[in-house]
């Protein structure tokens, strides 16, 4: 049973021209000749030239890190020849040449909590100075001894006098 309504029954055929085999070899060679890839070598691909730089770079830190440690390796050594008592009396001796920053860094946080903290003694003088007991011929008799030029000072400066 045929269907009346069919749509294909009605379009008339139509015949499409194709180009022989020929036009389509000679397009394959004419767009592979155009696209022929390029040839470099692979010393001018800039990926090589930073890898290598990186390597290169890499190698260097490593070996300069691996002498160092052994330096530090032979200087801390050296250092656990010599007794404590020598330590100690040298940092005795030249403890005004310390900063307290360079003193904290190496005693650890928790022999720091440990201490107690020093407390000055203040002891009070019975017998305090007062600028009112300072006589005039005192002062003058100090600055004579000091070698103070009363001439080069001006009246002005001369306020106590």
């Amino acid at each position: 049973m045929e269907n009346p309504n069919n749509i294909f029954d009605q379009v008339q055929k139509r015949k499409i021209d194709i180009p022989e085999s020929t036009y389509f070899d000679a397009m394959a060679d004419t767009i592979l000749s155009q696209q022929a890839p390029k040839i470099v070598p692979l010393y001018k691909k800039p990926l090589v030239w930073i890898s290598s730089a990186a390597a290169v770079a890499l190698i260097a830190i490593t070996v300069q890190l691996s002498t160092s440690t052994e330096e530090s390796m032979s200087f801390q050594s050296a250092l656990n020849d010599i007794p404590q008592e020598t330590i100690l009396a040298y940092v005795t001796e030249n403890i005004d040449e310390y900063e307290l920053d360079e003193i904290i860094e190496i005693i650890p946080d928790q022999t720091i909590q440990d201490m107690e903290v020093f407390q000055p003694i203040v002891v009070e003088s019975e017998s305090t100075i007062s600028f009112d007991d300072i006589s005039n011929e005192e002062i003058m008799e100090y600055l004579l001894e000091e070698g103070i030029d009363m001439e080069e000072m001006n009246e002005s400066e001369l306020f106590f006098i």
